[in-house]
């Protein structure tokens, strides 16, 4: 019987023809989705004293080994395969366009008070460069994170807003590139990498 019988029970309503007696009292084994085993055959009568046949499925299914209910193979629900859209990018010359006016970023301004005493100016310059901060003049002058991935294609930058002397980030003040241009990427469909993952 194997699998056949991990999902069959008596029919609770609804009665079929007797095919023993021929009377309209036999109740059907069914499968959970309410397809009979075989109707009128495989089931029991409600003619207890005239009839009363009962044929469960262990046995029918031995009476008939060959026997193969057209359900496993015509509605057995196929699983769909999800859908998958590739994730879009940014054209690479709208980045390089952002790799520069570092006078008004806020957050480059902040590295170099702190740190160009200590490394240098060029140093401090050249990390914001390798690790991809553009500026935006968003929010008076506000940095943008590239996200670039292992394959140099650009997924999106995100933009935020930092205090220049403190080096704080201001949480009212960020935004996705592809979010503020969207008339330029409708339908974008961000996928995310690290930060810095084109360093790798």
């Amino acid at each position: 019987m194997g699998r056949y019988n991990q999902d069959i029970q008596l029919a609770k309503r609804g009665k079929a023809v007797c095919s023993y007696c021929g009377k309209k009292s036999f109740v059907n084994y069914i499968y959970s989705d309410g397809a009979p085993v075989a109707d009128g055959v495989c089931g029991k009568c409600d003619r207890a004293d005239n009839c009363g046949v009962h044929y469960p499925p262990r046995e029918y299914f031995k009476d008939n080994p060959t026997f193969k209910p057209a359900r496993f193979s015509q509605f057995r629900p196929q699983r769909k395969r999800p859908v998958i859209t590739p994730p879009s990018y940014i054209d690479s010359s709208l980045m390089l366009d952002t790799m520069r006016g570092y006078e008004m970023n806020s957050f480059a301004k902040f590295l170099h008070s702190t740190f160009d005493e200590v490394a240098g100016a060029d140093i401090v310059q050249a990390n914001i460069e390798r690790y991809a901060v553009g500026t935006s003049s968003r929010y008076g002058g506000s940095a943008i994170f590239w996200q670039v991935d292992q394959f140099g294609r650009i997924r999106s930058g995100q933009i935020i807003g930092y205090d220049a002397t403190s080096g704080k980030r201001n949480h009212k003040q960020q935004n996705w590139v592809h979010s503020v241009m969207q008339e330029n990427y409708p339908d974008y469909k961000l996928e995310q990498c690290y930060f810095g993952s084109h360093l790798i």
